[in-house]
């Protein structure tokens, strides 16, 4: 289902963070989000999954208000992955991610055996089932992070919202899990949200890019179209090079030293 923000504004106290910012999403495409620190990319989705209520403007996910979701029919439909996941009691790997089948097991249920069989399979497929009965309390901060990747993808929901979800992946993982990601789009019409830095990563996997500065929206678009050079500068007053590159068949970026110095 499409999501639409009309002029959304919102502040943490006098500061504010989004300005008078629209922008429509269409289902089943791969989204990045990029900017500049503390131009409002987390807030963004934190709005847009209703986390957070703007003090202005609209957001409509499906034709419907967002405010008017209840939780539940929202965790059936979003799964998000944070920034950072903090928990301080002693669950391990697998019943983190068993989490993720709870908005579709009925109250006061058990997990039935096709819950057991998702859980499974998505850590087979994020390769975390090595650490299935390790307490997430021990793990590494990557290894975590995959679990709650791995939670989110047992969610099973149309909908995937990134926040900076690989940052504390090693390059096999952050192209692993970007890959499930990507074929979830493809192969099930899903629709993939995500808060990214990495430029190159976000041309590799995403078909749209929304680049935000100053809490708003500075260019949007199909990837090939608004990855240039000329917004780069704009919106991160940086010089850059980028071209189509035939190894990764995708737009890259290549910047020069002493920039920012």
């Amino acid at each position: 289902m499409p999501f639409t923000a009309q002029n959304l504004t919102f502040s943490y106290g006098e500061s504010p963070v989004i300005r008078d910012l629209s922008l429509s999403l269409s289902p089943g495409r791969f989204y990045g989000i990029l900017g500049p620190n503390g131009c409002g990319k987390s807030t963004l989705l934190d709005l847009l999954c209703g986390h957070l209520k703007s003090e202005s403007g609209e957001i409509r996910y499906g034709g419907k208000p967002i405010g008017k979701w209840t939780r539940p029919e929202i965790a059936r439909e979003m799964a998000l992955v944070p920034q950072n996941y903090h928990i301080n009691f002693p669950f391990t790997s697998k019943e983190v991610v068993l989490m993720g089948r709870y908005p579709h097991i009925p109250r006061f249920s058990r997990p039935s055996a096709q819950d057991m069989e998702i859980v499974e399979s998505v850590m087979e497929m994020t390769e975390t089932a090595g650490f299935s009965d390790r307490y997430i309390s021990e793990l590494s901060g990557g290894e975590r992070q995959r679990v709650v990747f791995a939670r989110a993808l047992a969610q099973d929901t149309p909908v995937l919202i990134l926040d900076e979800a690989t940052a504390n992946l090693d390059i096999n993982h952050v192209l692993s899990l970007l890959e499930i990601a990507a074929q979830g789009v493809g192969k099930q019409g899903k629709t993939v949200i995500s808060v990214m830095q990495e430029i190159n990563f976000a041309a590799l996997f995403c078909e749209e890019m929304i680049f935000m500065k100053e809490g708003t929206v500075a260019a949007a678009g199909p990837t090939p179209a608004v990855l240039t050079p000329e917004n780069l500068q704009r919106i991160y007053g940086v010089k850059a090079k980028v071209a189509d590159d035939d190894f990764s068949g995708a737009k890259q970026v290549t910047f020069r030293r002493g920039q920012g110095c």
